[in-house]
């Protein structure tokens, strides 16, 4: 294994890392701790050239800035120590996760590394199904899987012709508990289709030529269904309880009265405190009164820390104010602006339907989860950059990439 496919390995090893964080009371710290040993492995194993460092301080200005501004917006918000205890001061890890992707777009190619992301995702998968069966988590506090993990793996699997692999994340979502996850995973797989068959795509190989008969009995679509069904009908069998409360939570449950109330809290406190912002995590301090609101450890704990806002779009805009929209509106209009052009380019349109996929799922994701609390909040942007300033430099090769990457940021 070489060095870069290593470093991808560990990148993707982040998922296990949360994982096995999950079932300890330690959690946050062990998810903080490992991103440092996803650079500590960055540096260790890749060749960090100058070009490499100007690239990385161009794409990483932006994010720099959103940290720096919500800093000082917290700063000056409605109790700056509250923010602090909700980790504001840690905001610059952000920026380890921007690097950290970066680099992994930068150095190694998107087969590769996605290849690597959709496997570890299953196993994360696996890995949260077998935790909830043990005990080890609480699926009725926390969900089995809640995050967008397996929704981003899903356009990866599409674009790789991976019946098997894109059957059994498609299934592990309907056991997941989670209704956000069941609705991004399908929006991931009709958005990387729909632009699959848009774009003139087959595969993320674009047909390549298969070295055996053997690699080719195993890339038989036919076996591919028949190895799903098998695997399918195992889970099913096993957490079958896990499928039936995913089903009635779409079946059976109406409306969540929580998620109204925040909703009107929400424009209660706008209108009194925009365009300023309150200052990071700053509405459950606002709402402790009127928002009785409790979340829970893996185990099951209860944490009385008040109501956080499961909508990215409303923490911009009540915690972070003006500034931070005008600086979130500039740093996603860059990054749509290379996802683009990534697109357009033949060379690189695959990886540019699953950015654009990606971007799809994050913005649903977005609107009912807090997506900015995740690694892929400033991960996806880092990895984009980072992978466009790799089709930059082989652009320079007259019949590498279309002449749509050559035309500048």
């Amino acid at each position: 294994m070489s060095k870069r496919a290593l470093y991808a390995l560990i990148l993707c090893g982040s998922l296990i890392a949360e994982l096995l964080g999950s079932a300890s009371a330690y959690q946050t710290y062990i998810n903080f701790l490992y991103r440092f040993v996803v650079l500590g492995a960055a540096i260790a194993l890749l060749p960090l050239t100058r070009g490499f460092v100007r690239s990385l301080a161009r794409s990483i200005l932006l994010p720099a800035i959103y940290v720096a501004t919500f800093m000082l917006v917290s700063y000056y918000g409605v109790n700056f120590a509250f923010s602090v205890k909700y980790r504001v001061l840690l905001m610059p890890v952000l920026l380890v996760d921007f690097a950290i992707w970066f680099a992994a777009g930068y150095y190694v190619t998107e087969k590769q590394f996605l290849k690597y992301f959709a496997m570890t995702a299953c196993l994360f998968g696996l890995g949260s199904l077998a935790f909830a069966a043990s005990g080890l988590i609480d699926p009725e506090q926390t969900r089995v899987i809640y995050g967008v993990d397996l929704p981003l793996a899903m356009p990866v699997a599409v674009m790789s012709g991976g019946v098997f692999i894109g059957g059994v994340i498609l299934f592990l979502s309907l056991l997941s508990l989670k209704k956000t996850v069941v609705a991004c995973t399908l929006i991931g797989f009709a958005s990387a289709y729909a632009l699959k068959k848009f774009g003139g795509l087959d595969t993320w190989s674009n047909k390549s030529r298969v070295s055996s008969a053997f690699h080719a009995i195993l890339r038989s679509p036919a076996l591919g269904v028949l190895l799903l069904a098998v695997a399918c009908g195992l889970l099913a069998y096993r957490f079958l309880p896990y499928l039936a409360a995913t089903y009635e939570r779409f079946s059976v449950e109406g409306e969540d009265i929580t998620r109204l109330a925040a909703l009107a809290e929400f424009l209660r406190l706008v209108k009194e405190y925009f365009p300023v912002g309150t200052g990071y995590y700053t509405f459950a301090y606002l709402t402790a009164d009127t928002l009785p609101y409790y979340t829970f450890t893996a185990a099951g704990d209860e944490i009385g820390d008040g109501m956080p806002l499961h909508n990215t779009y409303m923490h911009f805009v009540l915690e972070g104010g003006l500034p931070i929209l005008i600086v979130v509106g500039f740093m996603y209009a860059r990054f749509a602006l290379i996802v683009r052009r990534l697109y357009s380019a033949r060379a690189s349109r695959p990886l540019g339907i699953v950015m654009i996929s990606w971007i799809v799922i994050c913005i649903v994701f977005a609107m009912l989860q807090q997506f900015h609390a995740t690694r892929y909040f400033f991960g996806i942007l880092g990895y984009g950059f980072g992978a466009y300033a790799r089709y930059r430099i082989a652009a320079t090769r007259p019949a590498a990439v279309s002449n749509a990457l050559c035309a500048g940021t």
